[in-house]
Formats: C-alpha cells, sequence, structure tokens
C-alpha cells in the first residue's frame, strides 16, 4: 500500500516510469476507473503527452537552457493574433480528473495568482511537439523530429546543479533500439505487413518511440530528460532528512512537515533548484486504500471473502505535494513558471527525498499576447457547458464550484485556462459510503480557456458523454 501512496503524489511521472516503480497491491478509488466506460483522455496533469497535428520542418529549440520566451504588456491588436486550437496532447486513457480533500484550500497550494486578481493579458504558445497518427504502415503513435539538441543541453544543466562532471558522463537513449516500421507479432496476427521503404510516410530517422529519452548516471544520481525537456534526478540511495525533520507517518507527510522540509532542501540544497527566487507551494489530496482480505479470513475459497472482509471500510490517506517555482519575473511570468516549469520534490515509502521532478515544455513560438477573460465571464462560460473535463458526470452546477485557479495547459497550444474545481455529488456519496467519512469532498476539474472564443477555433461545448471535448 505504502508503493501505491508514492505513486499518488506523481501525477505528471510518465505511465511506464510508474508501472515499473511499483505494481498495483490493492483495490484503491483515487484514481476512479470506470469498467465499462471505455478509454478516455486523463486530464490528471497540467502538461500532455503528446499531439496531433503536423509541422512541415523541425522546430527551432526554444533557449539553450529551455527558460520561457519573454512576455509583453499589453494585448496585441485584434486583427494580427491568429486564431488558437484548444485540441488536447493527450493519449487515451482511463478514469478522470478528481480530487479528494476535505477543503478546496488544500489543493490550491501556493499560486501567483488567486480569484479576485485582474490579469488582463497572457501570452500563448505553440508547442512545437509533434506526433503522428496511427496508420497501417505505423499501428501506434510516433514522436516527430524531436530535438535531441535541446534534451541533452536540460540534461547537462541538470546534471551541473548535482555535481555531475560533465567530461566524464555517458548519456545514454534507452529507447534507440526500437524500429518503428517493424511489425510486432500481435500486429502481424492482424494482417498487418511492413512497408516497403518507398511506402513509408516518415523516414525512420525522423521517428522516435514514446519512451525516448536520455538518461545519464554519475555518483548515485541519474539525470533524465524526456521529449517535452521534462527533467528527474533520482538519488539512489535515497536521501534521508534530519533526524528532527522526519516525518510522523513516513509515508504520509502533513503539509507542515512537508514544509519544514522543503526550508531544508533550500538551505542545504538550493543550488539543485536552479531558482533566483525560489517560492514554495504546498498542496495535495487524498487516495482511499482498501486492503485485500487476508488469506486467514477466507472460507471454502480465496473468491469468497466473508462479509465483513467484502465490506470493509477504506481508509483515508494523504497525498500532499512539495514543489518549488521562480518567483521573479512579473505575475504573468510567475505563473507561466508555476504551471510549467516547477520543480516537485518526491520522497519515498520511508520519508526520504527519492527524486526531484522539473517541469518543461516545448514551446517553440510566441504566438502572440491575448486579452484574458475575467474569472466572472469564464465562469460564464462555464455554466454554458463550454469546458474540458474527464469528468463523467453532469455539470452539477454553481453551487457545487468549489474553488477556481489561473494556469497554463498545453495541447496544439500552450494556452491560458481557469481550472474550476466543482463538488461531485454522485462521485462524493460513493466515496462517503466506501469510507464512512461523511466530511470528506470528491472534487471534479473543469477547465475553461482563459483567452475569448474569438480566437478559438475549436472551443468545446459539453454534449454530456463521458470526457466530451467537443
Amino acid at each position: 500500500m505504502n508503493e501505491e501512496k508514492i505513486l499518488d503524489s506523481l501525477q505528471d511521472i510518465k505511465d511506464d516510469y510508474i508501472a515499473e516503480a511499483a505494481p498495483p497491491l490493492h483495490k484503491k478509488y483515487k484514481n476512479r476507473w470506470l469498467p465499462g466506460l471505455g478509454l478516455a483522455a486523463c486530464l490528471a496533469v497540467a502538461l500532455f503527452a503528446g499531439s496531433r497535428f503536423f509541422s512541415p520542418a523541425p522546430p527551432e529549440p526554444l533557449t539553450p537552457d529551455c527558460s520561457p520566451l519573454p512576455l509583453i504588456e499589453k494585448a496585441e491588436p485584434v486583427a494580427s493574433l491568429p486564431a488558437l486550437s484548444t485540441s488536447e496532447n493527450n493519449l487515451s486513457g482511463r478514469g478522470y480528473e478528481g480530487y479528494i480533500a476535505y477543503d478546496v484550500s488544500e489543493l490550491l497550494g501556493t499560486s501567483p495568482w488567486r480569484e479576485g486578481d485582474k490579469i488582463s493579458t497572457l501570452p500563448a504558445y505553440h508547442n512545437s511537439l509533434t506526433m503522428t497518427e496511427p496508420s497501417e504502415s505505423l499501428p501506434r503513435p510516433y514522436w516527430l523530429r524531436i530535438d535531441k539538441g535541446a534534451m541533452q543541453a536540460k540534461l547537462l544543466a541538470v546534471a551541473e546543479r548535482f555535481g555531475l562532471d560533465p567530461d566524464t558522463l555517458v548519456i545514454e537513449e534507452p529507447y534507440a533500439s526500437i524500429k518503428p516500421y517493424e511489425h510486432s507479432e500481435r500486429d502481424k496476427l492482424a494482417g498487418l505487413t511492413e512497408p516497403e521503404k518507398s511506402e513509408r510516410p516518415y523516414p525512420e530517422e525522423e521517428l522516435f518511440d514514446l519512451s525516448t529519452c536520455l538518461t545519464a548516471q554519475q555518483n548515485g544520481v541519474t539525470v533524465e530528460v524526456d521529449v517535452h525537456l521534462s527533467a528527474l534526478a533520482e538519488f539512489e540511495p535515497a536521501i534521508p532528512l534530519p533526524e528532527e525533520l522526519r516525518f510522523a507517518i513516513p509515508s504520509e507527510p502533513t503539509p507542515e512537515e512537508l514544509a519544514a522540509a522543503g526550508r531544508w532542501l533550500l538551505t542545504e540544497h538550493g543550488e539543485w533548484f536552479g531558482l533566483e527566487d525560489p517560492q514554495m507551494s504546498i498542496c495535495g489530496d487524498y487516495g482511499v486504500a482498501q486492503d485485500e482480505p487476508l488469506q486467514e479470513n477466507y472460507k471454502d475459497s480465496p473468491e469468497e471473502p466473508l462479509a465483513a472482509e467484502k465490506d470493509s471500510p477504506g481508509r483515508l490517506y494523504l497525498t500532499g505535494r512539495l514543489s518549488f517555482f521562480e518567483g521573479n519575473g512579473s505575475p504573468e511570468e510567475r505563473l507561466l513558471n508555476r504551471s510549467l516549469y516547477s520543480a516537485h520534490a518526491v520522497f519515498n515509502e520511508n520519508g526520504e527525498l527519492w527524486l526531484i521532478r522539473f517541469g518543461g515544455a516545448v514551446l517553440s513560438e510566441r504566438v502572440g499576447n491575448y486579452p484574458i477573460l475575467t474569472e466572472e465571464e469564464a465562469r460564464a462560460e462555464l455554466l454554458a457547458g463550454r469546458y474540458i473535463t474527464s469528468v463523467p458526470y453532469d455539470f452539477p452546477g454553481e453551487a457545487q464550484i468549489g474553488g477556481v485557479e489561473l494556469m497554463y495547459r498545453c495541447g496544439r497550444s500552450c494556452l491560458p485556462y481557469y481550472r474550476y474545481y466543482v463538488e461531485l455529488p454522485e462521485a462524493e456519496e460513493y466515496l462517503r459510503e466506501n469510507t464512512g467519512d461523511r466530511n470528506i469532498k470528491d472534487y471534479g476539474a473543469y477547465y475553461v480557456p482563459a483567452i475569448p472564443r474569438k480566437y478559438l477555433t475549436d472551443l468545446p461545448v459539453y454534449d454530456g458523454s463521458f470526457n466530451s471535448v467537443g
């Protein structure tokens, strides 16, 4: 169960990395699996895994150190601002973006924007990552023309913060041997044949597996960078906290304990984060674990547990998250830094520092500086059904809105959105019955583009179907 608790704090780490780290051990309701509803887009993270559009040429890297592009103060003339797409970069998955908490304030953390703040304009960016569409010659998607130079630059920059020697560092690409046009046995059984070179839609050297990354290891630190320019530094062995700062329940640190650990990290290892004015943010929600019945409690067959075991309530556990972002710059710059470039400290089941994950985004071009809806205007859009969500329930109404925050999400474009945390009565009733706690709340995430409709080409209108995006 402890391994799963760790995973709940890693919502934005790659699925294959998570699966390798800890296979499921217990029944859990944290991810809200919904059998019978089929595959649906999972909106659990701000930056998604891929894109479904094409670029005629490889994108230029953002900057050598992948820092955000400069902002401008005023909105540009309407005629000069191109239309933007709200299409997502998500791969299919089951579940929905939901959060369990006693109060929405537990979910918000420290943000450069709070409800009532006035920001009149924000920039929008192109996300230069592109992905192939599945076809007979390429049954599964692949990245197109990724920027390995930028990936290597990011890896070396992160490695330097941890004292790794660039002259002796060996950089590896674990998935380089995967050949896109060599079909699997499953593909062959499905009747797919490998195309001749003349029939291949893309040169093989332009295609990269979805798991593509660069890694390097030295002195007990492994650094990994993916195609999004997100990076992580993993410690082997994990780093224990000073005795006076150790968590009372190692796998369930409280916000106060995380704050103390964060202050220690900045004092003792501030150089790891590469921030001039580090701002600490602590947030988190709860998971529900229900242990499998013990073997001795079964009657005649392990398939028939005793009724008392079958009906035992789930146990709530805390999954806190500690992150840091750059505090220098304008409110708009801080918002972008917090949304896309935060550094997340992750602790293992023993309360030791396991890894630090650094956010990233491939923002090749600033499209323009767009006027921004006020929160009141965005709320009107939400009530009119113009939103993006993976929640399978009908929007329950304005009275159920618990809170809101302004943030960035990346699809074909990287745009500002209002994320509304909305109480879900149907899910909440099931949660309370399962845990026996009548005070716990279940929130679903609903996103409204912060850019006015006239600048958007495909603004969704929810039609009542599961995970509809228009």
